[in-house]
């Protein structure tokens, strides 16, 4: 394998969806939806630095990183993060070991481009930070991220059956509302219906926030942190429509 540094991050967008599909960790975060949105909102003063990792012609993993300078030093971050959760080297199941391995080795080697990498967002399970203690660069603080989930089964009523008697029929009357037609649930793909059901998410949110006097992120009630929600949601469902298209 090689890796390469990549700055334009649009050079890598069929390889990047192709790849993130096939990374059964990456979360929406790792997408190249997400991070293209965030880079035209969120990476004032920095610029993309992504290390590409092929097996040949095949791109075989991503570490994408934002590069900033603050004073004298210049310093590297999961691109994505802030407003999103979760960062990881985004890679196959198969490939994963040896593209982290990769990273590291590419990080090691570029060591006199950055002077300090903040990985912040990892999630527990990840062997990113394993990687980097076997090659030698320090951990300065090490905090592991919580990434909980739930593994669902196929179907709602397999759900169901796994749980206890009481827990069953708590369900089934919290589901009462929808059963009985009081509540709808719809998927929502027309752009313009899009636009305004994010535009009322973001309300509930500051309005949840502000009913309780507890102290919101003032960002995440910005008009900004909108106008990237709806960037990275739009772009998030038309490159999933495409998929489904394709499939079918």
């Amino acid at each position: 394998m090689r890796t390469t540094l990549v700055s334009d991050i649009a050079s890598l967008q069929a390889g990047w969806s192709s790849l993130f599909d096939s990374d059964l960790l990456a979360t929406p975060f790792a997408s190249f939806e997400w991070n293209s949105a965030w880079c035209r909102h969120w990476s004032a003063g920095g610029k993309p630095w992504v290390l590409a990792v092929y097996d040949g012609e095949r791109l075989a993993g991503l570490a994408p990183f934002l590069l900033r300078h603050r004073a004298r030093l210049r310093l590297l971050r999961g691109m994505g993060v802030g407003v999103g959760n979760y960062w990881d080297v985004i890679a196959a199941p198969e490939d994963r070991e040896q593209v982290v391995a990769e990273v590291v080795q590419a990080l090691d080697q570029r060591s006199p481009e950055w002077d300090a990498l903040f990985l912040d967002k990892l999630p527990e399970e990840s062997s990113t930070e394993a990687a980097l203690c076997r090659a030698g660069l320090r951990l300065d603080r090490r905090i592991r991220w919580p990434s909980p989930r739930i593994e669902l089964p196929d179907t709602f009523d397999e759900y169901l059956s796994g749980l206890s008697k009481t827990r069953r029929w708590r369900m089934r009357r919290n589901l009462r509302a929808v059963d009985n037609g009081d509540l709808v649930v719809r998927t929502v793909t027309d752009p313009n219906e899009l636009r305004k059901a994010i535009a009322r998410w973001q309300a509930l949110r500051v309005g949840w926030w502000a009913k309780r006097e507890r102290e919101m992120n003032p960002e995440h009630g910005s008009e900004r942190f909108l106008a990237f929600t709806e960037e990275a949601v739009m772009a998030l469902a038309a490159a999933s429509n495409v998929t489904r298209e394709n499939v079918s």
